[in-house]
């Protein structure tokens, strides 16, 4: 009996293990679709698509990955939390995407990129 119960116990351990790793980012606030909506270069107010064509997205999911959609090119980034909002990344190269969340709005983030910032919405 004693080691049926133990045998149990160490099972519904492992299941809990298990769960509490599928979603590393459950509690984050940055989950959620994020949407790259105008651009900025040298004070004026450009389109997302004359930058990047077919526009730019990064869907954080609770698990810690992004999936990412830039130029309608779409993938799978790491995503991990910053001091200032979130940083997505190809877990293949070293290129990666900071976004600064606003303090005051959470549904807002910008990102600098190839000389533009980006302004971000949560969907």
């Amino acid at each position: 009996m004693r080691k049926f119960l133990a045998v149990t116990m160490c099972a519904m351990l492992c299941v809990l293990c298990l769960a509490a790793c599928g979603a590393k980012y459950a509690d984050s606030p940055y989950l959620g679709k994020w949407e790259a909506t105008t651009g900025e270069a040298y004070g004026m107010e450009i389109s997302v698509d004359s930058v990047v064509d077919g526009g730019m997205s990064f869907d954080l999911q609770d698990d810690g990955t992004c999936k990412a959609n830039v130029g309608g090119e779409k993938g799978d980034l790491d995503c991990e939390e910053t001091d200032e909002g979130f940083k997505v990344k190809d877990p293949d190269s070293d290129e990666s995407f900071e976004l600064k969340v606003d303090k005051d709005d959470k549904d807002h983030a910008t990102m600098d990129y190839s000389g533009v910032t980006f302004n971000f919405e949560r969907k």
